[in-house]
């Protein structure tokens, strides 16, 4: 079992069928990286829609690569366990789902803000905090963020 982030930096994930948990930016790109892989990919969502956070365009894009990828979405359910090749997840109702063939999970599910500025309080050094260590969210947001900040200099 592995990070989403661990994942994109380049570590190796054994298995070829892989479930990922989380539907928002962060899952759904780690599920089209891992099928470019070669990698068969389900993911499984808590909510009951994925990529809420996602500009339409992106989304758009973003899911008709998914489709062509065959990744399988499951919403609305959560993981209640996971070994020896299958997976159990559960439904809202209750309902249990098996998914048979699971070599490996990756973990897309909340982040937290990068806090490396955090040592800078003390220092005469003029900072403004943007971008994920604010808060996390989206390539665009970040680079806006820091376009606003570095106008205003």
């Amino acid at each position: 079992m592995l990070s989403a982030w661990s994942v994109l930096a380049g570590r190796e994930l054994h298995g070829e069928n892989i479930l990922v948990i989380g539907a928002g930016m962060v899952g759904l790109e780690t599920a089209d990286f891992l099928a470019s892989k070669g990698k068969k990919v389900v993911v499984v969502e808590a909510l009951d829609q994925i990529a809420l956070a996602v500009t339409p365009t992106l989304r758009a894009m973003l899911l008709a690569r998914l489709e062509a990828e065959q990744i399988r979405i499951i919403t609305g359910v959560v993981l209640e366990h996971w070994g020896r090749d299958a997976a159990l997840v559960r439904r809202k109702d209750g309902a249990e789902l098996r998914l048979e063939a699971i070599d490996n999970v990756v973990i897309a599910v909340g982040s937290k803000p990068d806090r490396l500025s955090e040592g800078l309080h003390d220092k005469d050094i003029v900072w403004k905090r943007i971008g994920d260590s604010e808060r996390p969210r989206d390539l665009l947001a970040c680079i806006s963020e820091a376009a606003e900040v570095a106008m205003a200099l």
